[in-house]
């Protein structure tokens, strides 16, 4: 309070009570709450250590992804809208994941891991997806390259 004294320090009753019967209040603010009150208020939040989720969609990481996505001049509009899409799907599907597995387990470290887990495991899914296209339009042309050979050579 001495350091900082344009900064109002708000205190239980029994503090500002005695603070004020030594006329320190000056930046002080009661808060109308007894010790005694805080310390239950504390307890009951620790004793029901109860997680709750809400599923609405989250706007920061949509924010921090468009935002990231929109300063990307590599990429055309139509492609933006589709990175945007793309990293927004899978960062509310890991949210979803994350939220319901901290609901069930009560744990919030179980939630940030299935989290992460979802996140990565769409990242692999992603890659192991592409790589599956990539290779069927590689052996589509292949045959194709083989259907004309094998014309030309019946036709000699």
């Amino acid at each position: 309070m001495e350091r900082y004294l344009e900064i109002n320090v708000v205190t239980t009753e029994e503090v500002y009570n005695s603070l004020d019967m030594q006329e320190l209040t000056d930046n002080l603010v009661n808060s109308g709450i007894s010790n005694e009150e805080l310390e239950q208020v504390v307890y009951e939040a620790l004793e029901s250590n109860s997680l709750d989720m809400d599923w609405s969609l989250p706007v920061i990481p949509m924010l921090l992804i468009g935002y990231s996505v929109y300063k990307n001049d590599n990429l055309t509009s139509f492609q933006k809208g589709s990175e945007f899409a793309d990293r927004y799907v899978q960062s509310y599907i890991a949210y979803i994941a994350g939220g319901a597995a901290a609901v069930v387990t009560n744990t919030w470290v179980v939630g940030l891991l299935a989290s992460i887990g979802t996140k990565v495991f769409c990242k692999y899914g992603k890659s192991k997806v592409l790589k599956l296209r990539s290779l069927q339009e590689t052996i589509a042309t292949n045959e194709a390259i083989l259907k004309r050979m094998r014309r030309k050579l019946h036709s000699c």
